[in-house]
């Protein structure tokens, strides 16, 4: 259970400090993406809104080469300051000893909470619009996804030890990570025949896999009865891949321990020159597991008759004995999601000497549904979240967006960021969380996108 214990934290470490996630803009205009996406933007999020270009736009070719990277974590207490104040010693190099007003507070930030974190760098993306022929698409991403959740039981048991006559469950605490490399190609058309302004997109996502860790079962409960004897009972089960005995990684990205695939569905329909609806289902797909494939068995059917005894006492969580074996393989699905949204333009007219009167958008307002499929999984949730995100265009260089995301692993929070196009080049920057940005210290629900493409080709 230490183990399991210190392979928590590592995880949640690893993810705040590295970098990903999806396309700036979108993240700015509080993670809308199904029906304001276009072009590289759109990969990912909603394959059939690929073939569109932004309104000044007029390249046929886009691409994205090692500039487009991000984080996005989400917890009720991991940030910089806490880990900063409990873990990492007392500053003379030797391990810090807890008070009781200090557990007391770790305690209550950290019980009956629900943790993700997902880092993404994207290697390169590119997008083809040919004349007749549709919309080709093309991206090669590194992403890592990680979630954990700690009941109260455990961060109580965890902390203060076994109180007399209380049962512990553990059985709802649940961990799991995962690092892959996905290869996402991409097509997308009109469909005719049934409406002018309805588009359809597809992408098939070879998905590689370099590491996985998931809690595969848990029923263990712990009781002291009031003689202080001590009983547990159940077994908790964990499966990974590509992780050596330790939870060590076996390599980063050039050790592939896993190979599946995925799918992206999408749809887009335009319903006047203002209104357009999205639809997607993205990463409907699974991953194989079959290199450095592991499960780690934890029995806790144990009995403690004598709590003076120093020969039991040595640690009840130490008693809880784990038992490793390979296996030869096991299957995990992708962090599956569905998105509905719609998107509302803002027009202004202008009049030209060569062209009369041309309207111009000047901002969108778009509306955002998202649902997961898997509360198990990490990269996906059962908690549904709802977004309302908008871009202001005052001229053909500069943008401001911002946004108000409700619900899912974001909770709540006010999303920012601006967009500069200079010439062939467009540069965007957003995070989800615009408040902690200015408490980054003590923020635990904070991100940072970056994304630059550049654009050829025009007719």
């Amino acid at each position: 259970m230490k183990t399991i214990l210190t392979l928590f934290l590592v995880m949640i470490s690893a993810i705040t400090h590295a970098q990903v996630s999806s396309d700036a803009r979108n993240v700015a205009m509080g993670r809308t993406s199904v029906a304001n996406s276009y072009g590289i933007s759109a990969l990912d999020n909603n394959p059939a809104n690929i073939g569109i270009n932004g309104q000044f736009d007029k390249s046929q070719l886009h691409f994205s080469l090692f500039s487009s990277f991000g984080y996005v974590i989400n917890s009720g207490f991991i940030s910089y300051e806490f880990y900063n104040n409990y873990f990492t010693g007392d500053g003379n190099g030797n391990k810090k000893i807890l008070t009781h007003s200090e557990k007391v507070d770790i305690f209550n930030s950290s019980k009956d909470t629900k943790n993700s974190g997902s880092v993404s760098n994207n290697i390169v993306s590119l997008v083809y619009k040919t004349p007749e022929d549709g919309t080709f698409g093309l991206s090669i991403s590194d992403e890592m996804y990680g979630r954990s959740y700690i009941p109260v039981d455990f961060a109580e048991f965890a902390l203060f030890g076994n109180e007399i006559n209380r049962l512990y469950d553990f059985s709802e605490f649940n961990l799991s990570f995962s690092k892959i490399r996905q290869i996402t190609l991409s097509y997308s058309n009109q469909i005719s025949g049934i409406s002018e302004g309805l588009t359809f997109g597809v992408s098939v996502k070879p998905t590689l896999g370099y590491q996985y860790f998931e809690t595969y079962g848990n029923n263990i409960t712990i009781f002291t009865n009031d003689s202080n004897e001590v009983s547990g009972s159940g077994i908790a089960t964990f499966r990974t891949a590509g992780l050596d005995y330790g939870f060590e990684p076996v390599s980063g990205f050039s050790n592939i321990a896993g190979f599946g695939i995925g799918f992206d569905l999408g749809l887009n329909l335009k319903l006047n020159d203002r209104i357009n609806a999205g639809f997607s289902i993205t990463d409907i797909g699974w991953v194989r597991w079959n290199k450095n494939t592991m499960q780690s068995r934890y029995d806790a059917n144990i009995e403690l008759t004598d709590l003076s005894d120093d020969n039991q006492l040595d640690s009840l969580l130490d008693l809880i004995k784990e038992k490793e074996k390979p296996v030869n393989s096991f299957t995990s699905i992708l962090p599956t999601n569905f998105r509905i949204g719609l998107m509302y333009r803002f027009i202004e007219p202008h009049n030209t000497l060569d062209k009369g009167v041309v309207n111009y958008d000047r901002g969108y307002i778009s509306l955002e549904y998202l649902q997961g499929f898997s509360d198990k999984y990490a990269g996906s949730s059962l908690d549904p979240r709802v977004s309302i995100g908008a871009e202001w265009i005052p001229d053909r260089m500069f943008s401001i967006r911002s946004g108000i995301i409700a619900g899912g692993e974001d909770k709540f929070a006010l999303s920012f960021g601006a967009g500069g196009n200079f010439g062939p080049v467009s540069v965007n920057i957003g995070t989800h969380n615009i408040i902690d940005v200015f408490d980054i210290k003590s923020s635990s629900r904070n991100s940072l996108m970056i994304t630059v493409i550049v654009g050829l080709l025009e007719p």
